[in-house]
């Protein structure tokens, strides 16, 4: 019996702080989903990192997806968010996203910053019905010439309600 695309499907998901025995999962999914993956020590980097924060879904004790950001005073910046191409359109990537949000929210943050594609309308999506705007294009940003759209996002007006 298949499933239907785009619906979310009932599977325990796990979230929690990601460690370093989770690198091998990361990279293989940073190199499943980006065309410029980040090398395996800046993913570690991210783990270690004092000022970056981080969330990992597990599913069975697999990491299906990650978000890493850093967070300066009142700045917060997320700088990747990823999910295994066989576990996409699950809600996953929504999920870890509203997780760091609220983390944000309880550090104080008041604006949220990140780039994305032009070409990846899926996470255009859904950043915007987590209300980021676009802000601003950043020419040439990427290795192969494309575009980024920096995105911005004000939380301290939500501080006192959840994240939408």
């Amino acid at each position: 019996m298949g499933i239907s695309s785009g619906n979310p499907v009932k599977e325990e998901i796990i979230f929690n702080e990601p460690q370093p025995e989770d690198l091998k999962d990361i990279v293989r999914i940073e190199k499943a989903s980006f065309p410029d993956p980040w090398t395996p020590s800046q993913l570690l980097f991210e783990i270690i990192n004092e000022y970056s924060c981080g969330f990992v879904a597990r599913n069975d004790e697999r990491v299906v997806g990650y978000i890493f950001a850093m967070i300066v005073r009142e700045m917060g910046y997320i700088g990747n968010l990823a999910v295994d191409p066989e576990h996409r359109r699950k809600g996953i990537g929504g999920k870890l996203l509203n997780r760091m949000l609220e983390k944000m929210k309880e550090k104080g943050v008041e604006e949220v910053f990140l780039e994305v594609r032009p070409s990846n309308k899926i996470a255009l999506k859904l950043y915007e019905t987590r209300g980021f705007e676009r802000i601003g294009i950043r020419k040439r940003y990427y290795r192969n010439g494309e575009d980024a759209i920096l995105m911005k996002k004000v939380l301290k007006d939500e501080r006192k309600g959840s994240v939408q």
